[in-house]
């Protein structure tokens, strides 16, 4: 996130980017898709047993929860259209 062509719109995509991905995974896991994450995957198909992979499930979704609360707390900005509001119409009227 730091390089010379890097903004602060920019990085703040990138984070909320992450941020909605975390909260994408989260519902996945929820729903039983694991694609996310390759190890709990190959796990949960030799495992016969729905109590573990329920409890790896929930590990999983609080981790992730832990993560995003972090984002957070570090970033709480909030979304990017929050941030930064721009009339883009009156923008090209101007200069237009």
């Amino acid at each position: 996130m730091q390089n010379y062509f890097i903004n602060i719109l920019n990085s703040i995509r990138k984070i909320n980017a992450l941020r909605d991905k975390l909260s994408l995974w989260s519902r996945r896991v929820k729903t039983g898709n694991y694609s996310k994450f390759p190890s709990f995957e190959e796990i949960v198909d030799d495992i016969e047993s729905s109590s573990s992979v329920s409890s790896g499930c929930e590990e999983i979704m609080f981790h992730l929860k832990v993560l995003s609360m972090s984002f957070d707390r570090y970033f709480g900005f909030g979304k990017i259209e929050n941030f930064c509001r721009m009339d883009y119409e009156s923008v090209l009227l101007q200069f237009g």
